[in-house]
């Protein structure tokens, strides 16, 4: 599904990515983990748009996409999160979630497909109870889940998240988990960045390390934490 050739990205003097190469399978769950700075988000920047690579190549289904805008790309079924999560606070939940069906693809949907597109992304992420609760109102837990139900409201095929985890409690992280078992069981291929590493490993078979830009592992989880580099 998705190819990385060769990639390089520098901030000036500052490799952020460098030489990195790796697939990713139709169905696979892929996390991506290392130190803060290694480069980690600036890797999902280059395959969803928002920044361009000075060299190499990102092919989805065969298709060169490196460099296309993020909304581009967007239409071609590629979705993500970011690590800070920016509701639409004064709309519902629903509401925000209907931004991601009406404006996350190409074709224009009727009123039933986005009320049936919206119910199933809710369902997936577990908000169905608070569909029509401001978003404002959400706990950060919720929020976080929210920001997938935006993002699977476009029907992706691969979908790429950013510490998703971060700064949630033990019973949000669990919650977390469960509506991620179900977005993977319904067909999505998905990348996660995560640092807490205890509910990632619950949910990927396979892990890929980045170091200052460099990738120094991929494999099985069990195997690369067991390498001394990692």
């Amino acid at each position: 599904m998705l190819s990385v050739r060769s990639l390089h990205r520098n901030f000036g003097g500052l490799a952020a990515v460098a030489d990195v190469s790796f697939d990713v399978g139709e169905g696979e769950f892929v996390g991506i983990i290392g130190p803060n700075g290694a480069g980690k988000t600036t890797l999902l920047n280059l395959i969803t748009g928002y920044q361009k690579p000075n060299a190499g190549k990102i092919l989805f289904r065969g298709r060169d996409i490196a460099g296309l805008r993020p909304y581009r790309v967007k239409r071609l079924k590629i979705a993500r999160t970011f690590q800070v999560v920016q509701p639409f606070n004064e709309m519902t939940v629903r509401e925000n979630v209907e931004v991601g069906a009406r404006f996350g693809r190409a074709a224009w949907l009727s009123n039933s497909e986005v009320e049936e597109d919206c119910a199933r992304a809710l369902e997936l992420a577990g908000l169905s109870n608070v569909a029509g609760m401001p978003a404002g109102a959400l706990t950060l837990g919720e929020k976080k889940r929210l920001e997938l139900a935006r993002s699977l409201a476009s029907r992706p095929e691969l979908l790429l998240l950013d510490e998703v985890m971060g700064g949630l409690s033990s019973r949000e992280v669990r919650d977390l988990v469960q509506a991620l078992k179900r977005i993977h069981a319904s067909g999505v291929t998905v990348i996660m960045i995560e640092h807490v590493l205890h509910a990632l490993f619950q949910l990927v078979a396979r892990v890929l390390v980045l170091d200052f830009g460099r990738k120094i592992g991929d494999g099985d989880p069990s195997a690369i934490m067991s390498q001394p580099e990692v």
